[in-house]
């Protein structure tokens, strides 16, 4: 009798884990709407957007040669492009992590999502993370960028990873960056240029409104070259 009693228990914990694997595997593989609603037809319409927001990065290149600039960048313009000739003319899949591809975006409330498939092996996921960005008031070129969510699938991830290898990438980029945790997100601190005494353009404005991520500013000096920030010891 007690040995039947224990294969019992075994059992129902077995089956408890296996229920509890396999909705871990069917959240992990549930796609969010927003990954499945920027899907665009191929055609003139796609081509067109794309082309808009190639525009709009080269502009970016050029903007310090003005004495003040925006630069707006849609979601459809983004999506479009991720969908095009022109995303892969540009090295495609082979600027993102290994194993990511098909990136995708939404912008809505002052809020981006960012989604791209992952494959490792036999098994794929929609990989995103939830965003909000802003110009640190009264702080020079400062941004802040608070990862809200960070998920596979519908199934929450550890922010860990993630926060290390946006570190490595702003840090490659000469972008200063520290962390502090705001309502439980974290919140990276970003100041750009940090490494000139003197640089080259002023964030005025960073929106995410309206379907679109719009930043303005203005060129502080288009005379005298930056130099390079002196670290006294």
């Amino acid at each position: 009798m007690r040995r039947r009693r224990l294969l019992i228990s075994v059992g129902l914990v077995v089956g408890f884990v296996a229920l509890v694997l396999v909705g871990l595997a069917a959240a992990a593989k549930r796609e969010p709407a927003f990954y499945l609603q920027a899907e665009m037809a191929a055609g003139p319409g796609r081509d067109r957007l794309s082309h808009e927001a190639v525009a709009n990065f080269t502009r970016i290149n050029s903007v310090i040669d003005d004495p003040s600039w925006e630069v707006t960048f849609s979601a459809d313009q983004i999506n479009a492009f991720f969908q095009s000739d022109d995303y892969f003319h540009a090295g495609g899949d082979d600027n993102l992590v290994d194993g990511f591809h098909a990136p995708r975006v939404k912008i809505e409330n002052g809020r981006m999502w960012i989604g791209a498939r992952y494959e490792s092996g036999a098994s794929s996921t929609i990989v995103s993370i939830e965003v909000r960005l802003w110009k640190v008031p009264e702080e020079l070129n400062t941004l802040a960028l608070e990862i809200v969510s960070f998920h596979a699938g519908s199934l929450p991830l550890p922010t860990g990873m993630l926060l290390d290898r946006l570190s490595e990438a702003a840090r490659r980029e000469k972008i200063d960056i520290t962390w502090y945790r705001q309502d439980g997100h974290p919140v990276a601190v970003m100041r750009f240029q940090a490494d000139l005494s003197r640089p080259t353009f002023q964030f005025d404005r960073v929106e995410l409104t309206d379907g679109k991520l719009t930043f303005s500013g203005r060129s502080t000096d288009l005379t005298a070259p930056p130099q390079p920030r002196v670290v006294k010891p």
